[in-house]
């Protein structure tokens, strides 16, 4: 019994894919690109929130440290008679965390600076004294704010300390959906949108009140 053969030019054909199939396999790939980057997306913003989380950390141990020989949290400003003055802008906010590295209580000042900013830190000054006295902050150089009055060893870890200098869902925002905060202790929360915004709720309305930004508008 002969088997038939297919000429060649037909079994090339039923070897290759036709053109349907082609836009086929295309548009089962669009697809499965159009569900990936927006998981992609989410999942690096989540990597960030932990990177800036992590940062903000480091900052509490910082200040903890410093603390326990100044028997206080960085502050930049000093007393012009009577009780130490609040601070209210982000320069000032800036001042007293530059504190922490000028005196080695902070390794390097990548920390100051979240991942998902545009901020870019300063270069590091390998030698102490000059570090004292020639490290400062500039505007886009730090992500991070500071409290309006200082916090003492006697403060509750209720304490807000720090936080992302910039929130909300405006395209200076370092994460769309919320703002890691820092309280005393170390502990790092992150905070969404919705709760920093509740009228009624008690943390947000003092985090609101104690740190510099986030009872404006503006940030």
């Amino acid at each position: 019994m002969s088997v038939q053969r297919l000429p060649g030019s037909a079994r090339a054909r039923r070897a290759g894919f036709t053109m349907i199939e082609l836009l086929v396999v295309i548009a089962i790939i669009g697809l499965l690109a159009s569900l990936a980057v927006p998981a992609f997306n989410k999942f690096r913003q989540q990597g960030y929130v932990t990177a800036c989380a992590s940062n903000l950390r480091q900052i509490g141990i910082a200040s903890e440290n410093y603390m326990s020989k100044y028997r206080r949290y960085p502050w930049a400003k000093r007393s012009t008679g009577g009780g130490i003055p609040t601070i209210s802008t982000d320069d000032e906010a800036r001042k007293c965390l530059e504190l922490l590295y000028k005196y080695d209580y902070l390794d390097s000042p990548e920390v100051y600076v979240c991942p998902s900013s545009q901020d870019v830190p300063p270069e590091p000054i390998e030698d102490k004294a000059e570090r004292r006295d020639d490290f400062f902050l500039d505007e886009n150089q730090c992500s991070y704010t500071w409290r309006t009055k200082p916090i003492v060893i006697a403060s509750p870890s209720t304490t807000p300390v720090s936080g992302d200098k910039r929130g909300g869902d405006t395209e200076y925002a370092h994460h769309p959906d919320g703002r890691n905060v820092l309280f005393k202790g170390a502990k790092v929360e992150f905070m969404k949108n919705e709760e920093l915004d509740d009228p009624q709720d008690k943390k947000a309305r003092r985090i609101r009140r104690e740190l510099i930004g986030f009872g404006s508008s503006d940030f």
